[in-house]
Formats: structure tokens, C-alpha cells, sequence
């Protein structure tokens, strides 16, 4: 339960370690108190409800009692105002107009009575001041509250029971790696833990408030039913296990875990079974997770006579990935549960009958639910099931079955949106389960990617750009080389529209792996810095943008601290780039520049070496000479000698003397900080010389310098 992952995570794989080392029972013992510290930090939900439903020797629920004893207490107040307007009435014995006894059903006045000083004593009898009851009505309601406020109070959930609970399910989790890595005895695991650690998990884990812990729990049941339950007898306690979840949404032994939490139940005993959770979202977050399950135990099924049950299993699955609407009742289906689902399908594609029905009708009805489907949810759990079948079936079914084309049609059809946003989720999902083996389709795709970037609808936009980003971080350093042309040929394109989607996918880049994204940048912002003098105000706009990710992920914290500064000189050098120059000057560097760093840099430099005001190219020529000093490896500067090289040979020649030898200091300190690398950068550092000496000599034969 501690609060840094990393440590949390450690201990409860060492705690896995010496778990195996173990025998069973002593294993067991081990689990159940794991189990019991969850679970004495679960927040169940049907608690609540039975205090809200528990009714009090009244007759009355525990909600309903202090509403019933306030109306007594106002009918009580209002009974003693009418006795006191009788009162009042009793005691005036000359009265013109006396309403109370209008009310008694006295129509008439009465005389002055004879008897007048016997009716004043029974009056001053009536009138005797009587110690009333008084009610405070927070006192009142209090004595009702007192259960239901502790109650409560057991059940509010916290950051620290949350961590807690995972940090149980991370030791559970280790533990299963550690037993299914095992060749040996110690890879065995009894039929009474599996069902300890089933039975927990569908009736606590998976029905946990938290999403984190609910997903973890999920990824579990599902690891240890593909390790651990391929024996006859743990498919016999299993399937009949999950079908009762799926039809009813509670567990059907809960014996299991009162037989092993009883046996620890002392003075401060665990909550036993009684505290799992029967209401409607906790039972349908049960079905979620034991439709997962269900598709690890057809893993372990085997011959043709279970071929139908494979199959039932299948499509079970696949009506769980593109349901129009999730088990909550909502339209939006939990992206981890389909996630988890599309893990399981992958496994299954060639078991059983599946590859006979691959293309129908699997693939065909995954690609209409993905394209034509009416909800968001529909089309993203059929995405994640085209890629978990092509992924299962080989990468040989994407071209046999035509998949690229037709979501390259879709993506180009001008009429539906939800069409676009299907082939989009499609795209996407492909790129993350396919990873390098989809970078050749990724060019085929790109033309359609970038005409979606400026379709009218706000969903495909959006959709557009996380597509983007997602094959962006999934590219090698030969994708990128092939993507990058293409993207750089949209951006001369005289249309506005399609310039902006070219710089889109620009700043989507930001989401290469540094290698890849140190090689982009020296061609991707002098590009986007182009983009500024355009007359389109939405290219700006873009372009302004796609910087902006780019300095996202700066990681040298001094130049994160003055992006700002810095992009304002990239967009509007005349009035920029002096400050941005100063900014620099006055930081203190105690880390290296990487990539994005030099990216932002560079092109400042470049416009201050041919400044008219000779401190700025003073300053830029500084910058530029101590710039070696600054970075890691010298080779991520290489690209941008061909830059900055002419700007300071041009400074070198110039009339002021102040800006010539600080030129002349930088030639040096750059030709000095390349020699002394490797590799490319020592090759950088020898051309330089190679080139200015000849230059140089030139310069000096050269009679009007």
C-alpha cells in the first residue's frame, strides 16, 4: 500500500517469491490473509442499501423515521396553537368577534355571563403556564442517524484503502507469474487455491468501486484461468463457475471463502462473505469479467466434441465487443473490458471452427459493426475486435481478406461520419496490436488519415488526431523515413485544408520514441515555423498548436521553463527573438538539452545570426559556440550544421568587431566539441574543418575583405 508504485510493486513480488517456496497449505494460509486485508478495505455497496431498506420497531425505515417523527412533532405544535387560540377565547368575556368559537360552531355572540367570577377561575385555571415539552429537531433526527452515520463511514472508500486493495492484487498477481513461469513442482497449484483465488476475485475483485482495481482483478482471473486451469478437474469447477456469473451475477460457492476466512475469524475477524456486493452494478461488472474468463477456459478445451463450446465462447465475446450499449446501461462500454476481450479473442482465432469462420461471419460482421454502427461504443468494440482477429489469424489475413481497402474507402466516404470514425478506430487499433508489421499499410492509409483531419465532424477530428498520435508512437526509424515525405509533400498543397492536416500530423510526431523524434525534428519545425507567414489564420493556428506538443515533451527542465519565451520567437521573430536570445543567456544549465530542446532552439539562432542589430547576433553567435557543451551526445546536433555553418561564416565576415570574433570563438568551440565525439558527430567535426580551411584561406587571398 505504498504510495510509490515502484516500491509497492517490489514488495509484493518479493512477497510472491517467498510465497512459492512454500508448500500449498502454507501457500493457502498465505492467500487468505491477503484476501482478508482486501477485503476488510472493501467499500460494499448493498450495505448501504439494506441500512437505507432496514426497518425500525415502528414499522418505519431507518430514512423514513426522523421525516415521520418531524411531522408529529409540527402536528403537535400546530394542536397546541389551536388550544391556545381556545384559550384565548375563554379568557375575553366581552368579545365582538371571536373566531375560535365560530370554529367550535357557535354562530352568535354571547352575553356577559352572571357567573363571571366562577368562568374567570376556570380561566386562570386553563391559563396556568404548564412546563411544555420542547423538541429539538437535530436531537430528533440524531438518535436516527447514529447507525447510518457510522455505517457510512465503514463504507467511504480512500485513496489509502484503494492502495491497499491493489497493492493485495499486485502481491496475488506476482504470485501467479511466479507459479506460471515455473517448470517445476513449484508451477503447480491446487485445485483449492484456484478456487480460493476464483471465487475472491468474481465476488470481490471484480465487483471493486475502482476501475484500476477492477481491471487489475480482471487481468488476473484471466492469467491464472489460462495457467492454472487446463486440468479436467479445474474446467470442471470453471466453466459451470462462469456461466453461473453470467446468468445470475453473484458467485455460486461462496462457501469457499467462508470455509477459508472462517477459520481466521477471531476477535478482529475479516468481514465474511455476507459483505459481497449484490446490487445491480456490482453483479454487471461480474458478467464483464467473467465474459473474459470464460474465453481463457475455451483455451484449455479440446477435441471436436467441445468445438461447439468454442464457438459459443467466441461469440459470446464478440457480442460483448460491439454491443451497442455496456452492462452499466450506458452507450459507452469500459475500454479496458474490451481491451481485455480483444486479448482473449486473439488467442482463440485458430481454435475450434474459428479460422473456418473468420471471414464470415466474424470479419463480416466485426467491419459492418465497425463502420455502420450507431453507437460510439459499437464501432471502437468492433475495431478492437478486427484487430484481435487479424492479429490471431496472421498478417496475411489483412491482405487476403481486403481489410486496408476497405478502410481506406470508408475513411474517404464523404457522406457518414460514422463510417470515417469506424476506419479511424480501425487504423488505430491495427497499428497498436500489429505494431511493425502494419508501418506498410500506415502509407497507404495516409491519405485518407489527413483528409480526415479536416472533415466537418467534430467526432472524426478527434478521432483523426488520436489515430495519428497512436501510429505516430508505434513508427520505427525506416516509418518514419517513409511517412515524413509524404506528410511534407501535403504541406505545399495550395489548399488551406489539407495544408492544415499535414501539420496536424506534424505535431502528432511529438509521440515518436525519442530516437525516431530526435531524427524528425530538424525537418519538421523549420516547416512549422513556415507555417506562421501563412494568410490562413486557422494554419497559424495549427501550427501554433503543433508546437506547442512538440515543447510537451521537453524534458531538459530549464528550456521547459522558457518554451514559452522561445515559441514566441518562433512566432514572431521581428519581436522575439532578442528576448528569447537573453532568456537563454541568463539560464543556468544543470541538465542536458535533448531533442525537442535543440529543436526549439536552433531555428532562434538561426534567425539571430541574421539580425541587423549586432547584439543579437552576438548573442546567437555565443549560444551557438557553447551549444556543444550543453547536449548528451553530440550527434543530435549534427543535423543542424547545415543550418547554423553559412549563418556564422557570414558573421565571421561582419563589419562590427565584437560579432566577428565571437563567431570566430564559436567556429572553434563547435569544430573542438564535434572532434572530440564519435562516430557521426567526430565525422561532422572533420568536415567542418575539412570545409572552413579551404573557405577561410579564400577569404584571406581575397583583397577588398
Amino acid at each position: 500500500s505504498h504510495e510509490d508504485l515502484t516500491i509497492s510493486q517490489a514488495a509484493a513480488a518479493a512477497n510472491a517469491a517467498a510465497m512459492a517456496l512454500h508448500n500449498n497449505k502454507m501457500m493457502e494460509r498465505n492467500l487468505t490473509k491477503l484476501c482478508a486485508t482486501y477485503i476488510e478495505n472493501y467499500p460494499t455497496e448493498n450495505t448501504a442499501q439494506e441500512g437505507a431498506d432496514k426497518k425500525t420497531p415502528s414499522g418505519l425505515s431507518a430514512m423514513e423515521a426522523p421525516a415521520a417523527a418531524t411531522s408529529k412533532a409540527t402536528t403537535a405544535t400546530k394542536q397546541k396553537k389551536s388550544t391556545s387560540n381556545l384559550t384565548k377565547g375563554l379568557r375575553k368575556t366581552v368579545v365582538k368577534k371571536t373566531d375560535a368559537l365560530s370554529l367550535l360552531g357557535k354562530p352568535k355572540k354571547t352575553k356577559k355571563s352572571t357567573g363571571g367570577r366562577k368562568l374567570k377561575s376556570v380561566n386562570k385555571a386553563l391559563l396556568k403556564p404548564k412546563e411544555e415539552r420542547t423538541l429539538d429537531q437535530d436531537a430528533l433526527t440524531s438518535q436516527f442517524k447514529v447507525n447510518a452515520a457510522s455505517s457510512k463511514e465503514q463504507l467511504k472508500d480512500s485513496p489509502e484503502k484503494t492502495r491497499t486493495r491493489h497493492g493485495m492484487l499486485d502481491a496475488i498477481f506476482a504470485l501467479t507469474e511466479v507459479k506460471g513461469s515455473s517448470n517445476t513442482a513449484t508451477g503447480v497449484m491446487e485445485l483449492s487455491t484456484l478456487e480460493l483465488i476464483t471465487v475472491f476475485l468474481l465476488a470481490y475483485g471484480l465487483a471493486d468501486t475502482n476501475a484500476d482495481v477492477r481491471a487489475k482483478a480482471r487481468n488476473i482471473l484471466r492469467q491464472i484461468v489460462a495457467f492454472f486451469g487446463s486440468s479436467d478437474e479445474g474446467i470442471a469447477f470453471l466453466l459451470p463457475t462462469m456461466e453461473h456469473v453470467l446468468n445470475n451475477g453473484v458467485t455460486p460457492n461462496n462457501n469457499v471463502l467462508e470455509s477459508l476466512l472462517g477459520s481466521k475469524r477471531g476477535k478482529n475477524s475479516p468481514p465474511t462473505t455476507e459483505s459481497v456486493s449484490t446490487t445491480v452494478t456490482a453483479m454487471n461488472r461480474r458478467k464483464e469479467g467473467a465474459v473474459v474468463a470464460l474465453g481463457s477456459v475455451a483455451l484449455h478445451l479440446k477435441g471436436e466434441e467441445n468445438y461447439s463450446k468454442i464457438d459459443s465462447t467466441v461469440d459470446m465475446l464478440l457480442l460483448t465487443l460491439y454491443s451497442a450499449t455496456d452492462m452499466d446501461g450506458n452507450n459507452n462500454t469500459n475500454e479496458s473490458v474490451q481491451s481485455s476481450v480483444a486479448d482473449c479473442l486473439v488467442k482463440l482465432m485458430k481454435k475450434g471452427n474459428t479460422p473456418k469462420r473468420l471471414e464470415k461471419p466474424i470479419l463480416e460482421d466485426l467491419l459492418r459493426s465497425c463502420l455502420n454502427g450507431e453507437f460510439h461504443s459499437q464501432r471502437r468494440g468492433a475495431a478492437h475486435g478486427i484487430a484481435a482477429a487479424l492479429k490471431g489469424s496472421g498478417i496475411a489475413s489483412l491482405k487476403k481478406h481486403n481489410v486496408v481497402a476497405k478502410l481506406q474507402d470508408a475513411a474517404s466516404n464523404t457522406g457518414n461520419s460514422n463510417n470515417k470514425e469506424g476506419s479511424l478506430f480501425a487504423m488505430e487499433l491495427l497499428s497498436v496490436r500489429l505494431g511493425l508489421l502494419f508501418e506498410p499499410y500506415v502509407i497507404v492509409l495516409l491519405p485518407s488519415l489527413l483528409q480526415c483531419f479536416s472533415d466537418t465532424s467534430n467526432h472524426v477530428r478527434a478521432a483523426a488526431t488520436h489515430s495519428a498520435d497512436v501510429i505516430m508512437s508505434k513508427l520505427s526509424a525506416h516509418g518514419v523515413k517513409l511517412v515524413l515525405p509524404a506528410i511534407l509533400q501535403a504541406f505545399v498543397d495550395p489548399a488551406w485544408r489539407t495544408k492544415q492536416a499535414s501539420i496536424q500530423m506534424l505535431g502528432s510526431m511529438s509521440h515518436l520514441a525519442p530516437k525516431q523524434l530526435a531524427g524528425a525534428l530538424p525537418k519538421v519545425v523549420p516547416k512549422l515555423t513556415e507555417a506562421f507567414s501563412d494568410t490562413h489564420p486557422k494554419v497559424k493556428a495549427s501550427a501554433q498548436q503543433a508546437l506547442t506538443e512538440i515543447t510537451s515533451v521537453i524534458r531538459n527542465p530549464e528550456v521547459s521553463s522558457i518554451a514559452s519565451t522561445l515559441l514566441l520567437a518562433l512566432t514572431d521573430p521581428a519581436d522575439g527573438t532578442l528576448a528569447a536570445l537573453e532568456a537563454l543567456i541568463q539560464t543556468e544549465f544543470l541538465h542536458a538539452m535533448d531533442a525537442p530542446s535543440l529543436a526549439l532552439i536552433v531555428p532562434v539562432l538561426h534567425r539571430g545570426l541574421r539580425d541587423r542589430i549586432a547584439t543579437t547576433k552576438r548573442y546567437a553567435a555565443l549560444i551557438a559556440g557553447n551549444i556543444c557543451s550543453m547536449i548528451h551526445d553530440a550527434k543530435d546536433f549534427v543535423p543542424y550544421l547545415p543550418l547554423l555553418l553559412p549563418d556564422l561564416q557570414l558573421a565571421l565576415l561582419d563589419p562590427i568587431p565584437d560579432v566577428r570574433s565571437t563567431s570566430a570563438k564559436a567556429l572553434g568551440s563547435l569544430t573542438r566539441g564535434l572532434g572530440t565525439a564519435s562516430g557521426s558527430a567526430k565525422n561532422a567535426g572533420t568536415t567542418i574543418v575539412d570545409n572552413l580551411r579551404p573557405w577561410l584561406i579564400e577569404k584571406l587571398r581575397q583583397e577588398d575583405l
